[in-house]
């Protein structure tokens, strides 16, 4: 008899701590996914300030320049986004004799409870590079 009790207690506690476990699972993939949007979106404004004080002598624009590397690597993370959401909110500042390129990317949220409060967290880089005269 008593081997019968056991059978209904370990149902009972595998339910209770199944969506425990689950949501701890995904709290760290989520950690996971935003430092590795964040090292990209770090990439992207690197590239993106590569591409600017490299083409500042060109005749044309090196905000275009710019916009156009960290549309690229961007573009790169998500096949599902749209070229809009894809490039994210670049922003090209030249501080004397400084070029500066800040890249906001909107991180998708997959836990189940955030996902209800924030569906996106805003992910920001900058990276700024000397122009060489």
């Amino acid at each position: 008899m008593a081997g019968r009790k056991g059978k209904g207690q370990a149902a009972v506690e595998s339910v209770l701590v199944i969506p425990v476990l689950a949501m701890i699972f995904l709290c760290i993939l989520q950690t996971g996914i935003f430092f590795l949007t964040y090292y990209v979106v770090n990439y992207a404004s690197y590239c993106g300030a590569r591409a600017a004080i490299v083409h500042c002598r060109l005749p044309g624009n090196p905000s275009l320049s710019a916009k156009s590397a960290v549309f690229v690597v961007l573009s790169a993370m998500g096949k599902d986004l749209n070229p809009a959401v894809a490039a994210g909110f670049t922003r090209c500042l030249i501080l004397g004799g400084e070029y500066e390129v800040t890249v906001t990317y909107p991180c998708r949220s997959i836990v189940p409870i955030f996902g209800g409060l924030l569906n996106y967290l805003p992910v920001t880089a900058s990276t700024r590079l000397p122009v060489a005269l």
